[in-house]
């Protein structure tokens, strides 16, 4: 199997590997043995759990909708993306960054929505 490695996420520095894990599971477990197969998959599992509970509760989701998401996990399938919640000066950064006629575009749209959620008539 062939994989590369960076130093960093600009990729200054990659190397590229090639090291024989077979091409199934029943080889690698020839290679490598099946305990080292089973700890590194429950590594694995251990590990995708923890990244998806970090997200969940950076998102402010409760601890019951957490423990409901751990319970339902399965690994290989891809959960649903919560999106980032921003506070007030990270939206104003990033505004500030965008180019004007795209700031002015979102904050138009914005204000139609705070007059919805308000209950008066979107114009």
């Amino acid at each position: 199997m062939k994989f590369s490695t960076a130093i960093d996420k600009e990729k200054t520095r990659v190397l590229v590997h090639e090291y024989d894990l077979g091409t199934n599971l029943d080889e690698l477990i020839e290679k490598v043995g099946g305990p080292v197969v089973y700890e590194s998959a429950v590594d694995s599992i251990v590990i995708a759990i923890q990244t998806g509970v970090r997200r969940l509760m950076r998102a402010g989701k409760p601890d019951t909708e957490i423990e409901t998401w751990v319970a339902a996990y399965k690994p290989g399938i891809r959960g649903p993306r919560v999106a980032k919640v921003m506070t007030p000066d990270e939206i104003l950064k990033a505004l500030s960054n965008m180019p004007d006629d795209e700031r002015e575009r979102i904050l138009a749209k914005v204000g139609k929505t705070v007059v919805a959620i308000n209950g008066n008539p979107v114009v």
